[in-house]
């Protein structure tokens, strides 16, 4: 563990400038390569410890799964607890449901072990519970945190029993806090990715994050919030690794159709929330139809806002015109996808964007927000276009732009494509994840976790 995460491989080990570096067209750096196609030996048996897993924002993390085990590294899913039924959309979902490990609800077994793992750690329990007292902030009641000292409890034995060597967390919330409590009681070490704003994934990320062997970012435009919430952090420790998408899948299997005859299809795919700007779209539908422009708004998605954003198709006299299609399994997105004439989600927020990477990937010009790090991923006029957020008059304007100039669609959609397929793969994040493997602990060939088991 005395070996630095700065004794990377060439393009990992900058956390301010690789995403920048990407973002300006550079050639890939040498750890950036499509994923293997044959499985390497294993040499690294981690936990890959999710929040309420599988639910329909969570297929990056299915495909971060299958490129890490084409690398080596066995990879054993836990979650915090079970999402609900409307959340498990994906055709993968049963399976990956069976892979997992659910540390909540524990059942008598379960917290029996727990038990067992706290009474044998006590200056590691004592240590947690400082902690805890010490996190402050929302979500951090005592109950709240008694409640995730003895989650981490469990998530250490469980890795003792099965021979987890590191947890990887995709997330700084309560699941980071799990993590940690587990690493103090004698559990392993962990790292974390922040795929948005720190502050709003809790308190207690300098907690969080001082106590990880190392973390990723998604892009490096979250490197000021992050820092503004664990001041004092170790940059170090903190390596940027942008998500992606499986390249194979979602690839056209027919030409992309200009919008000439009929409805233009505007796709938007994100969960429904007042941030992601569906309400915004539809109102920019309303808007080109009074110019004359009839598109067809397909909403897919499924989420808290879904109540707001068909009050404001009624309002808009817009049945029929615009569609909230729900929460769709990836195959349903990638047909919607190759039908659209124009990809559009104008996010109030958004760190980087694997929807929007999922059109790109597919061929289709987006029209996206110019925030967090979506400038990174979209070039303006090149790959689509980037609009101010919260600007319906300008949203209006660029998908008329799109909608108006088939050939330069075309052009920016297959621009947008060969990005994607460059530096936007989901072999970026498994690659960065297993070189950091291979500096802390080595690459030798080691026992999977099946042969563990016995």
């Amino acid at each position: 563990m005395a070996t630095s995460v700065r004794q990377m491989r060439p393009g990992t080990d900058d956390p301010a400038t690789s995403q920048d570096s990407i973002a300006r067209g550079r050639a890939a750096p040498a750890d950036v390569a499509p994923p293997q196609r044959i499985p390497l030996p294993t040499r690294h048996s981690i936990g890959y410890l999710l929040p309420e897993f599988p639910s329909q924002t969570h297929a990056f993390f299915w495909r971060e799964l299958a490129a890490l085990e084409m690398l080596g590294v066995d990879a054993q899913i836990i979650s915090t607890r079970r999402p609900d039924a409307g959340e498990r959309c994906h055709q993968w979902a049963a399976q990956a449901s069976r892979r997992t490990i659910y540390l909540f609800p524990p059942g008598m077994r379960g917290l029996a072990a727990a038990g067992l793992m706290m009474r044998a750690c006590p200056d590691g329990v004592g240590e947690c519970l400082r902690a805890a007292l010490g996190a402050g902030g929302r979500g951090c009641s005592r109950v709240r945190m008694m409640g995730l000292i003895a989650m981490g409890a469990r998530l250490s034995g469980i890795a003792q029993r099965i021979g987890l060597g590191h947890i990887h967390v995709h997330s700084c919330a309560d699941a980071a806090f799990i993590a940690m409590f587990s690493n103090m009681m004698g559990g392993p070490p962990y790292s974390l990715t922040l795929h948005g704003d720190a502050d709003d994934y809790g308190a207690g990320q300098a907690l969080k994050w001082g106590h990880a062997a190392f973390g990723f970012v998604v892009t490096s435009a979250l490197l000021p919030g992050l820092h503004r919430a664990a001041p004092g952090l170790d940059d170090s420790k903190v390596l940027v690794a942008p998500m992606g998408v499986d390249i194979e899948r979602f690839t056209r299997g027919r030409p992309y159709p200009p919008a000439r005859r009929g409805p233009a299809r505007v796709v938007c795919c994100g969960r429904l929330n007042r941030a992601k700007g569906q309400v915004e779209l539809v109102r920019a539908a309303a808007a080109l139809r009074s110019v004359g422009i009839e598109a067809e708004v397909r909403l897919i998605g499924d989420g808290p806002a879904r109540a707001l954003v068909e009050r404001e198709i009624r309002r808009l006299a817009l049945t029929g015109r615009a569609l909230v299609l729900g929460a769709l399994p990836e195959s349903r997105v990638r047909e919607e996808l190759e039908g659209a004439h124009v990809f559009a989600l104008p996010s109030h927020a958004e760190a980087l964007g694997v929807a929007t990477m999922e059109a790109m990937a597919m061929g289709v010009p987006v029209v996206v927000s110019a925030v967090g790090g979506v400038p990174g991923l979209v070039r303006h006029g090149v790959d689509g276009l980037l609009v101010p957020a919260r600007d319906e008059g300008a949203l209006v304007e660029a998908l008329r732009e799109v909608l108006g100039n088939p050939a330069e669609a075309r052009r920016m959609g297959e621009s947008g494509a060969g990005r994607i397929r460059e530096y936007f793969h989901s072999g970026v994040s498994a690659s960065r994840l297993t070189a950091v493997l291979d500096t802390l602990y080595g690459s030798e060939p080691e026992p999977g976790l099946a042969a563990r088991r016995g």
